[in-house]
């Protein structure tokens, strides 16, 4: 795990993921799964992100808070970007500890919990997690397939509709 503090690498990782965001609803290739917005802070769901990143070849994947705002508020206040780099390596406690961990005088703003957007890429951008903070169906974390993954993603995390 790494945090990302270069300023170019940051942009380039955060412009990425708002243009994620932003045209997901439009890509045919893709098929949309839901999953309950807070499950991404589980071993369980780093061990199907893992799946992920075999099926696709990646290493590792960039976690990107969204909002709050990475530059006017997060790099504002705490001085480095809500943005890691975890590895196909690294542990379930080295995944946890990165989502829980105090960037600087304010265990609350962790970027695993100080959230109402987030993303998740891989370098391959094969697939990737786009999740809205959802308190009403719980169902704000939406994963983007291949549509010829979308069975084999189901049977490997059942919470997946």
């Amino acid at each position: 795990m790494r945090w990302v503090k270069d300023i170019e690498e940051a942009r380039t990782i955060l412009r990425e993921a708002r243009e994620r965001a932003s045209m997901h609803e439009r890509n045919a290739e893709f098929k949309r799964l839901t999953f309950d917005c807070v499950e991404f802070h589980s071993r369980r769901f780093l061990e199907f992100l893992r799946k992920l990143m075999e099926w696709s070849g990646d290493a590792s994947f960039h976690y990107a808070v969204l909002d709050p705002d990475p530059i006017n508020y997060f790099f504002t206040h705490f001085h480095k970007y809500p943005l890691v780099e975890i590895t196909s390596s690294d542990s379930g406690d080295v995944y946890i500890a990165a989502l829980t961990e105090d960037p600087g005088q304010s265990p609350a703003d962790a970027i695993g919990t100080n959230w109402s957007e987030y993303v998740i890429l891989p370098p391959s951008n094969k697939w990737f997690i786009h999740t809205l903070r959802d308190a009403q169906s719980g169902e704000g974390g939406h994963l983007w397939v291949p549509i010829d993954w979308s069975n084999r993603a189901k049977e490997i995390y059942p919470g997946l509709h």
